[in-house]
């Protein structure tokens, strides 16, 4: 079955579609939050898109929750970066991921869309990572005083990692960033634009970030998940993800020694 071409025709009517979008706000998702007429259209598209290709199909969205109606599985975000989108800035993407099943272990192929630069980053189970078509590794080894490394610094919540060491790391790293769409900084791990991407709370769902790990991890990268055992989540949980993603384990494992501090 040609995954690539599905996951991109359903995220490419994503994208046709966001344009025609105003920012309106419509009523409560699925999972509580607001949801905003780009995220209903974003999402409507990919459905339909979705639903010329399988007869029966379960899907897990961000906005319409979970509708078991099929043995593919599909795990959808709309659009992550709303806010970003609603600002006007050009940081968001729409990302879809198939499996046969309900667990992590179960997927098959994925794919992510960069609305900005209209960039599609794509992934199918054992055959690598592409962007365009084109395939694509990790970077590699990036010195710690050298690297890019994106953050998600609302850490309100308790860390699955050492609060000293995230800190002291963010201030011995010589880019840290936070850019409002953890999709798109991570699958830019895969791409060699970032080299690290660190989530150190439980904050991400299913639908925010396995396609952008798949991706990374077809890619050659490193992927260390703090709080559960990926092979084995389950996709249509609740339980959300703390996860590091790296170009090189070699930098991952320097990353690591900060954040395990005490």
């Amino acid at each position: 079955m040609e995954y690539y071409k599905i996951i991109f025709s359903a995220l490419y009517e994503a994208h046709r579609l966001i344009k025609e979008a105003k920012g309106k706000p419509l009523n409560r998702g699925a999972f509580g939050h607001i949801t905003y007429d780009v995220d209903k259209l974003a999402e409507e598209g990919i459905i339909k898109e979705l639903k010329k290709n399988f007869k029966n199909i379960s899907i897990v969205s961000e906005e319409l929750g979970y509708i078991e109606d099929g043995e593919l599985l599909a795990l959808i975000d709309p659009i992550d970066g709303t806010t970003n989108f609603l600002r006007g800035i050009p940081f968001y993407s729409s990302t879809l991921l198939l499996s046969k099943g309900k667990f992590y272990k179960d997927i098959v192929a994925c794919g992510i869309f960069d609305h900005k630069e209209e960039n599609f980053y794509f992934a199918q189970r054992g055959l690598g990572a592409f962007k365009n078509g084109e395939k694509i590794k990790v970077k590699g080894f990036v010195p710690l005083s050298e690297a890019y490394l994106c953050f998600e610094l609302k850490t309100t919540n308790e860390l699955w990692v050492s609060r000293k060491g995230f800190y002291e790391l963010i201030n011995k790293t010589k880019y840290p960033r936070f850019l409002g769409s953890s999709a798109l900084e991570t699958v830019y791990v895969a791409d060699g634009k970032v080299d690290a991407f660190i989530e150190p709370r439980a904050h991400l769902r299913s639908f925010d970030c396995l396609a952008a790990l798949t991706i990374v991890k077809e890619a050659g990268g490193f992927v260390k998940v703090f709080n559960l055992d990926l092979e084995n989540y389950p996709l249509t949980g609740k339980e959300k993800l703390a996860y590091l993603a790296c170009s090189s384990e070699e930098l991952g494992e320097i990353i690591l020694s900060y954040l395990e501090k005490r």
